[in-house]
């Protein structure tokens, strides 16, 4: 660094009051900043991202003009009197710009490499940002130190970096955890590194000193820049916050049956994080299915349940209930439903051709994904390709989906009857519809919900009204199965309810496609 011009035009690192009120400013920013980023890597759907990301970024622009702008108060040999507004809002759209680029990797990216890439470009922005204020200070031709450029990106990045590679550590571990947000301590240590890389920025753009020491009189202005900058960062987490309210509030609503995933902890961060990674999982190979025996004591069916079972290389397991939520949420339930269907007609064929001719699959499917116009044509379509004999499928869909869509689901179910395929309530009970309701549906079967199942053994009235639902069943001649069996105590209640067909870890776990036939070969009926 040239040592003859820092004695003429630079300045020595500010200590002291002024130093401590600007990093604690600058831990203030950095928490605004990492709650505004927080709140938009929480969006689902693409068109909410959208408006968090443009929110956020515009706001993580104008905090960090603030903070650039009052770190020219912290040294007393500066007069702030003439900084002119037009290279002021000049710095403003620069940050908020290169703000407006990078959040949106800064938040949802999972890729470390991208992230710092764009941790890069956030601090080159906020470089520019501050050789646009310099410039309004000393009109002309700036002079720039490449030590102190050096010094001033090198921190720079350090701290859009690491703070993010913190956030995206976090983001992931919340697939499978409680979310840990950045604390307290790493936002005061990122605050105390504010004050030197302001003064590293002075020292790459140097500016003239005042030939007398006298304090700033422009404290107006220092007011009026933090207020600028705290009420459109309070402004935009209240309409981010709105904004989440109303989507919880729509989800509740189109997809009622998935409120046990909604009610659990963190369930905003990892609907994010799945559907951030969609276009990697949604392909034939990602979504693996397994298969769960359907036993009926003493006789020998090959009847199971495909389950499906989704494994990311960065987010692990993910539970297949968020993945099929999120996907419903990005309007991509219909597509997924197909992959899956065709994933295990796939399976059910190559069974055949390994002369296990004799299995039957039952496959879920959401209620958008019957209503789909073709649907009824492409899946018989499906096992006409696949030479598969459409006795061998049933769709499950869950009983508040069947009431809830009244007639036109009727019409879909007894078109699908008509090509031979039969449609299973599943989680029977679970919701509120009428008894009276069961008889004029066309299905081929029901599943009664494994609460049923719960504390069974110890709860006579549980058993009596297993009995009723048995006896219903035969009434109305529909066949009738009892989900969530997993002990030999449970089995035998279910037995003696007049309940045939069980289901539950009692018989066996869900289980790859390959190792079926082996299992089914070696029970003894």
């Amino acid at each position: 660094m040239n040592i003859a011009l820092l004695q003429e035009t630079g300045r020595a690192m500010p200590f002291g009051l002024p130093a401590l009120f600007y990093g604690a400013l600058g831990a203030l920013v950095v928490h605004l900043c990492q709650q505004l980023v927080e709140e938009t890597s929480n969006a689902i759907d693409p068109a909410s991202r959208v408006i968090r990301t443009s929110r956020a970024a515009f706001s993580i622009g104008g905090l960090v003009w603030v903070l650039d702008v009052t770190g020219f108060f912290i040294y007393p040999d500066l007069s702030t009197d003439g900084l002119p507004l037009t290279p002021a809002l000049l710095g403003l759209l620069i940050n908020s710009f290169s703000a407006r680029l990078t959040v949106p990797t800064l938040s949802t990216d999972t890729h470390a490499g991208r992230v710092c890439l764009a941790a890069l470009g956030l601090a080159l922005g906020m470089l520019l940002g501050h050789a646009v204020l310099s410039f309004g200070f000393v009109p002309g031709t700036l002079t720039i130190e490449p030590s102190a450029f050096a010094a001033s990106l090198a921190l720079a990045v350090l701290l859009a970096a690491g703070l993010a590679l913190k956030h995206r550590k976090a983001r992931l571990s919340a697939i499978g955890s409680q979310f840990t947000p950045l604390t307290w301590r790493l936002k005061i240590l990122a605050g105390m590194l504010i004050p030197p890389l302001h003064w590293c920025l002075v020292t790459t753009f140097p500016l003239p000193s005042s030939t007398e020491l006298v304090p700033n009189s422009s404290a107006h202005l220092l007011i009026t820049v933090l207020a600028f900058g705290l009420a459109i960062t309070a402004d935009q987490l209240q309409a981010i916050h709105s904004e989440r309210r109303r989507q919880r509030s729509f989800r509740n609503v189109v997809t009622p049956g998935a409120s046990s995933v909604a009610a659990s902890q963190g369930h905003d961060r990892q609907l994010a994080l799945i559907s951030a990674r969609l276009p990697e999982l949604l392909h034939p190979k990602q979504l693996q299915i397994h298969f769960q025996p359907i036993v009926t004591p003493h006789q020998p069916k090959a009847h199971f349940e495909a389950l499906l079972r989704v494994s990311d290389p960065v987010l692990g397991r993910i539970n297949p209930e968020k993945f099929i939520l999120a996907c419903t949420l990005q309007a991509q339930g219909a597509h997924v439903d197909m992959l899956i269907i065709g994933n295990a007609l796939d399976h059910l064929a190559d069974w055949t051709r390994q002369g296990f001719d004799s299995a039957t699959i039952n496959i879920n499917v959401s209620p958008a994904t019957l209503l789909e116009a073709d649907f009824v044509d492409w899946i018989h379509c499906q096992l006409q390709q696949r030479e598969l004999a459409p006795s061998r499928v049933r769709l499950e869909i869950t009983e508040h989906a069947l009431i809830a869509n009244g007639g036109e689901m009727v019409r879909i179910i007894r078109q699908l009857k008509a090509k031979g395929i039969g449609v299973i309530m599943d989680d029977f009970g679970s919701g509120y519809s009428s008894l009276g309701l069961l008889a004029d549906l066309p299905i081929s079967g029901f599943k009664c919900d494994r609460l049923f199942i719960k504390g069974l053994v110890q709860d006579t009235r549980r058993q009596a009204l297993l009995k009723k639902i048995a006896e219903l069943a035969v009434d109305l001649g529909i066949p009738v199965t009892a989900e969530g069996v997993e002990t030999r105590e449970e089995l035998d209640i279910v037995m003696q309810s007049g309940i045939a067909s069980v289901q539950g870890y009692y018989f066996a776990k869900p289980m790859p496609a390959p190792d079926i036939p082996a299992w089914f070969a070696g029970q003894a009926w």
